[in-house]
């Protein structure tokens, strides 16, 4: 993007030379071909043209277009939404130590390695990037923060689901460890519960002008 400032900012200086040179042709040929060459350069990187096929351009703008008629409304939709919850999540005042973002990419990278595999392989795999995955990361330690104590697990609920879900329980796990477990999964599930019912609340709520129809 900063490259395409510049190069903007480079084609209006030179037509802005060429206005007060106007009646110097020689000039003006040499700034026109200046500008075929900054047309070139644009072309070539990828600004105005995404592809060739036997020499006919495929412009970026007809990837844009196709790429919106596809799924432009589902991810304008996505957008509004992480947008409804950032606000609300600032308008909150709740901080996330940078430490424990990264402590949770380190676990991820970890879980992926026992795998044979690498975070940045697997973030590949799903169209992912490193600053999107700390992006979620961040927002998901928010609201572990906005909803701790309504995710709280007591050691009566523990006992309660063992007893509840006996016959399903993998065998040969030792029960502090199954208990751990437990503890861990019933806690996700509530976070998961309040969460989503936040979430819907605040993009049901959220103040929305579109000014493009999909």
């Amino acid at each position: 993007m900063d490259e395409v400032q510049k190069t903007g900012g480079a084609v209006e200086i030179i037509l802005q030379t060429v206005s007060k040179n106007r009646r110097s042709l020689p000039f003006v040929a040499i700034l026109l071909g200046v500008l075929s060459v900054v047309f070139a350069v644009l072309f070539t990187q990828g600004f105005i043209v995404a592809a060739t096929v036997d020499g006919s351009p495929i412009s970026r703008l007809s990837v844009i277009q196709e790429l919106e008629e596809k799924g432009g409304k589902t991810t304008l939709d996505e957008l509004i939404n992480k947008k409804s919850i950032d606000f609300a999540l600032s308008k909150a005042n709740i901080g996330v130590d940078e430490s424990l973002i990264k402590e949770r990419i380190a676990e991820l990278e970890t879980q992926v390695a026992t795998q044979g595999g690498t975070l940045k392989e697997a973030l590949a795999a799903e169209g992912m990037t490193l600053e999107r995955l700390t992006e979620q990361i961040t927002t998901t330690l928010k609201l572990e923060e906005m909803f701790k104590d309504k995710t709280v697990v007591t050691d009566e609920e523990v006992v309660e689901y063992l007893k509840t879900n006996e016959a399903e329980l993998p065998k040969g796990v030792e029960v502090g460890v199954l208990k751990v477990q437990i503890k861990n999964q019933l806690q996700q599930e509530k976070f998961q519960a309040e969460a989503q019912k936040w979430v819907a609340e605040v993009t049901k709520n959220a103040k929305v002008k579109y000014y493009v129809a999909y």
